[in-house]
């Protein structure tokens, strides 16, 4: 997966009720992980707003984009 140009290894996932997301970002050696009640929110959109935060706090350059390898986010 690829989460505004940063490649990522993990999968999300739900089972009564119950929702999470896992991801590993191994260039920049960071996993986050959200897990929370369903219907509460879209963890998809979520996940990325905590990733921006994140970005902003540490020091990992931003990659060059790739159209062909990149996703919105």
């Amino acid at each position: 997966w690829i989460f505004s140009g940063r490649r990522a290894f993990g999968h999300g996932g739900s089972l009564r009720g119950y929702e999470d997301q896992v991801w590993y970002f191994p260039r920049e050696g960071v996993s986050i992980a959200l897990l929370s009640n369903r219907g509460l929110y879209n963890p998809d959109k979520t996940v990325r707003q905590l990733l921006r935060v994140l970005w902003k706090h540490i020091d990992v350059p931003k990659p060059q984009f790739d159209p062909s390898r990149n996703t919105s986010g």
